[in-house]
């Protein structure tokens, strides 16, 4: 599959609305499925919105056997993280510069920081490798879906997202999971 192919042929609207798509999915699963002890849910509390949020997570729960805890877990990062680069792109006009970089660079960076934060007990949370490579993943689609389609830079806008996919080869990582896991 040709992923620098799919920015090319897509309009800015059509990357509103997948990254849209990809933002509104992601928050469905973080409130339908995830624990309700996270702090998100004593704000829905505090703005009266128990109710709602029961009835969310009610629609979703007959289905909650046939999801995958990466799914559950995972997915939602990466889904937002695609839902940014792409309208961080939009923001840029689809052009790549410095400052486009920059501003795509800095939430994949801070997540990927915030995990390994959790890994040393910093930050509240569990350290997850999956959650890095959905990290990655979401950063490198809406890359190409963003950033690629532009008129203006698709030399720099496709060096970045060749970057993005160097950064989700992370041997070193899956190697380092796998002997504290005791796989090796």
């Amino acid at each position: 599959m040709d992923f620098f192919a799919i920015g090319r042929e897509m309009s800015n609207r059509s990357v509103c609305i997948v990254a849209t798509i990809a933002l509104l999915l992601g928050s469905y699963v973080y409130i339908a499925f995830r624990p309700t002890d996270l702090l998100m849910f004593q704000v829905f509390d505090f703005l009266g919105m128990t109710n709602r949020i029961q009835e969310v997570r009610s629609f979703g729960s007959p289905y909650r056997g046939f999801i995958p805890n990466w799914f559950i877990f995972c997915a939602p990062n990466g889904l937002w993280m695609l839902s940014y680069m792409a309208l961080s792109a939009l923001v840029w006009n689809r052009q790549m510069s410095l400052a486009a970089f920059i501003w795509g660079i800095v939430l994949l960076a801070g997540s990927i920081l915030s995990e390994f934060l959790q890994l040393l007990k910093l930050l509240p949370g569990t350290f997850d490798v999956y959650d890095l490579v959905a990290y990655a993943v979401g950063a490198f689609l809406g890359s190409c879906l963003g950033f690629l389609g532009g008129k203006y830079g698709k030399a720099q806008a496709k060096y970045f997202v060749i970057f993005i996919a160097r950064v989700l080869r992370f041997n070193w990582l899956w190697k380092w999971e796998n002997q504290s896991r005791g796989k090796l």
